[in-house]
């Protein structure tokens, strides 16, 4: 009975680790797969820059900087610290409230997860800091124009998401993967940042694209600098689309993993913006913040991340 026993435990754990290594393979593939897809939608946007490089170079005025045409508003004029202090604050408040619900309950209200998801992939958070960062007048109504729009896609995705499993599914892998490697990128882009000869940022040309390459600042070598814009589209579109596929694979433990992830990346974003918008307002300057940018990114990353495994437990 004993030699039974063991041999049932023994092919158990055997099952359990071909099936575990099926899986990882499964993911494996996916994430190959996006990289490939990826790469070559990025391959073919790099022809096309290189065919039209010479009218690029030759054009007149500047789309991704703050030039205004008016001669009583000054070029790259920064947003108000004390009004994106409190944009901060609000939201950090809020942010607050909502991570910790999210992270001890989300999984327990699919709905409710779901259009919270469904807004937050529609771009409610990156809208607020684009309005945090707004720095002239003209940028107000584009800011509200953004609102409602953003209202009625993520309303519409959330309708779609809660009547349709499989649009659900894939929604949450891919916010998922995304907000998974976003700390990641942002650790990438000051590596990014130094190679291409930045010499800072500017964070108010958020609010044009909602781009962090936007926001550096006298760079001196091109060609450094497109090819990091590249680099940070594979990296980013290779895990969202890593993230749809595997969502088939992780779909039993997805929403407790998506959950988790969306409240720590809350909670860590809102409280490390609060921080820098405050040395920003004590120090009356951005170039002191852009100092220590490194050091705050890497606090971002490790409180996200342990966030992200203590919310995963809780709703397991």
């Amino acid at each position: 009975a004993r030699v039974a026993s063991v041999r049932f435990v023994y092919w158990s754990v055997l099952a359990r680790f071909v099936s575990l290594c099926l899986c990882v393979m499964a993911v494996a593939r996916r994430v190959l797969v996006g990289l490939v897809i990826s790469s070559a939608l990025l391959a073919s946007l790099l022809l096309a820059r290189t065919f039209s490089m010479d009218r690029a170079t030759t054009a007149e005025g500047s789309a991704r900087r703050l030039v205004p045409q008016l001669a009583f508003e000054g070029p790259q004029q920064l947003p108000e610290p004390s009004f994106a202090l409190v944009m901060t604050i609000i939201r950090g408040l809020l942010s607050f409230y909502l991570a910790l619900c999210i992270l001890i309950f989300g999984s327990g209200l699919p709905q409710a997860l779901s259009a919270f998801q469904a807004l937050t992939a529609a771009g409610i958070w990156s809208w607020w800091s684009q309005v945090a960062n707004i720095a002239y007048v003209a940028d107000i109504p584009v800011s509200i124009e953004d609102l409602v729009m953003i209202i009625f896609s993520g309303s519409g995705t959330a309708y779609v998401m809660m009547i349709q499993p499989l649009v659900d599914l894939l929604a949450k892998g891919m916010l998922f993967a995304y907000q998974f490697v976003d700390k990641l990128l942002g650790v990438l882009a000051v590596g990014l940042t130094d190679w291409s000869g930045c010499k800072g940022t500017y964070l108010p040309a958020l609010s044009i694209r909602n781009q962090v390459y936007d926001t550096w600042t006298d760079c001196t070598n091109e060609d450094q600098y497109y090819t990091s814009i590249f680099v940070i589209k594979i990296v980013e579109w290779s895990f969202i689309i890593a993230g749809a596929l595997a969502a088939f694979c992780l779909k039993k433990s997805l929403a407790a993993l998506s959950a988790a992830m969306l409240g720590a990346d809350l909670l860590a974003v809102s409280l490390v913006q609060v921080i820098e918008d405050s040395m920003v307002v004590a120090a009356s300057s951005r170039e002191e913040v852009n100092e220590v940018r490194t050091a705050l990114l890497t606090v971002r990353l490790i409180l996200a991340y342990t966030l992200f495994v203590l919310g995963f437990l809780i709703q397991l």
